[in-house]
């Protein structure tokens, strides 16, 4: 695997949407774990993604992607903020920093989605009641656990429809859209779970995802008080709700 290689199949964007299968897969991850450039790079897509889906999609059309040389996807991701960042004619900074539009630049600063880790999971926690877990449940968290978040989302969240009393396909379903960059269903998803309370066990590492969410999607002050609510539960997810907390 070479960096032309990654630059010329579009490998970075492949494999942040879910689409990179074995052994395609594990060449790629063992590259950009060696190589400093493409991980950087990759690490710059994932953290711009939320303020891309902010933008209407002619405004998408009108970004450089396309059009430049190969200088490597972190310095066109940048353009792509400058751009999407930079005041209209006629209004001030100040203006464009006040609106409720303007895009999350703070929380990508303060909160990348490479950093997000995946929740732990245990086939051995989740059962149905014939002692084994659901066949469709499982073939959705084999994929979680391949790292196939865009893929396990969309099964994980068919086996919650048909099982709106089993909160772990929900709670997953929200991780998963969280991994695979798709934040508003991950808000989605795990605030449902939130509202199950005492049903779900759950409840703290699901404030902790959905917290990671909201700084992800802009939404600093909410994102501090769910941390704030995750450190007062003290529980499993107390320190590293307070590491973040420290980084606002």
């Amino acid at each position: 695997m070479t960096c032309e290689r990654v630059a010329s199949e579009n490998l970075i964007e492949r494999y942040i949407e879910g689409k990179l299968a074995s052994p395609l897969l594990d060449e790629f991850e063992d590259h950009y774990f060696a190589c400093e450039l493409c991980l950087a790079q990759l690490k710059t897509v994932q953290a711009l993604r939320p303020v891309l889906a902010t933008m209407p999609p002619p405004s998408r059309a009108k970004l450089p992607w396309a059009h430049l040389p190969w200088i490597g996807v972190a310095a066109a991701a940048t353009v792509g903020i400058l751009l999407f960042t930079w005041p209209k004619q006629g209004s001030s900074p100040a203006a464009v920093a006040d609106s409720p539009s303007a895009p999350p630049v703070a929380s990508v600063a303060l909160l990348q989605l490479s950093e997000i880790q995946p929740a732990p999971y245990s086939p051995t926690l989740f059962r149905d009641g014939d002692g084994s877990p659901g066949p469709a449940f499982e073939a959705a968290m084999r994929l979680y656990q391949n790292r196939q978040w865009a893929q396990a989302a969309p099964l994980l969240a068919a086996v919650a429809k048909a099982s709106p009393v089993d909160p772990a396909a929900l709670h997953f379903t929200g991780i998963s859209h969280l991994l695979a960059g798709q934040t508003e269903a991950a808000l989605a998803a795990l605030e449902r779970v939130i509202a199950l309370g005492p049903k779900s066990p759950f409840e703290e590492e699901a404030r902790f995802y959905r917290a990671q969410a909201l700084l992800l999607a802009g939404r600093l002050p909410d994102a501090r008080l769910e941390l704030e609510r995750v450190v007062q539960g003290r529980g499993d997810y107390e320190a590293p709700a307070r590491s973040l907390l420290n980084r606002f």
